[in-house]
This record gives structure tokens, C-alpha cells and sequence, in this order.
């Protein structure tokens, strides 16, 4: 006797094959440089409060100007790797 057919159902993810240990991989170290990202952008607005508002700065200038310059490079980073995920998933 034949098993009856079912469907799956709503929330049902038995059929969805699992991430590679490679996705999986970029996947961590995406979200690894996405809290960096913001831990940045917190940063620098920290210091810009301090130092326009409160007129009480709190890093050196050399200090403000390396944190932007990470910024940059991560920001730089982060675009670069988009455009690489994207171009690989429309193959």
C-alpha cells in the first residue's frame, strides 16, 4: 500500500537544505562586521557629541581621524562584498 502524498506545511523547513559551512562562514563574519560597522558609527557620533555639543572633546584628533578612517575601509569592505553576493547569486 502507497503512503499518502502530503504537502508541506506553513513553517515547515524539513525540505529546505541547510547553508554551507562556507555560507555559513561568510555569514558569521558578515554579521561579525556589521556589529564592527556600528560599534564605529557609535563611536563617532559619541565623539562628535562631545565635541560640538558638550565642547568637551573626548578623543585626540588623530584619534577621531583614525576611527573614520576605518570606517571607511570597512564601509569600502562591506560594498565590495554586497556586489560580490549579488553578482554570484544571479548566476
Amino acid at each position: 500500500m502507497a503512503e499518502p502524498q502530503t504537502t508541506p506545511q506553513e513553517g515547515d523547513t524539513s525540505s529546505v537544505s541547510e547553508a554551507s559551512p562556507l555560507e555559513q562562514a561568510e555569514s558569521n563574519e558578515a554579521e561579525q562586521l556589521d556589529a564592527h560597522v556600528a560599534t564605529l558609527r557609535h563611536q563617532i557620533e559619541e565623539a562628535n557629541y562631545h565635541y560640538y555639543v558638550q565642547d568637551n572633546p573626548t578623543l585626540t584628533d588623530a584619534e577621531y581621524d583614525q576611527l573614520m578612517l576605518e570606517l571607511q575601509a570597512r564601509t569600502q569592505y562591506t560594498t565590495q562584498r554586497n556586489i560580490r553576493i549579488r553578482l554570484r547569486t544571479e548566476d
